[in-house]
């Protein structure tokens, strides 16, 4: 499974959405009660990116900023339409200050 450096753990702030580019496309990124979560950052119902996505906290939903679909960031499960495909989600590792996602 290939393992990419895609940034430093500051650069990820609780609730918000970050995207880092590698070699398979676009990781969407975000922190959630302290823990690094790393996501496929493609809508499954038209392509958008999360990069201006909100984060619901409470559910920890991500919300697509184009038609309102919600994907939950730690299953990757749709939880509301109109998408009807489950969204990636990535194995993460911290070492010292940077953060790996592993895309498999």
């Amino acid at each position: 499974m290939p393992k990419f450096k895609v940034c430093k753990i500051h650069e990820i702030e609780e609730g918000k959405v970050i995207s880092k580019l590698t070699p398979y496309g676009p990781v969407g990124l975000t922190k959630l009660d302290n823990k690094i979560l790393a996501f496929q950052d493609e809508c499954t119902h038209d392509g958008a990116p999360f990069d201006n996505a909100k984060i619901d906290l409470s559910t920890k939903e991500i919300i697509c900023p184009r038609h309102g679909a919600k994907f939950h960031l730690l299953t990757g499960k749709v939880t509301k339409p109109p998408a009807t495909e489950d969204i990636e989600i990535y194995e993460v590792e911290i070492q010292n200050d940077d953060v790996y996602v592993n895309i498999d």
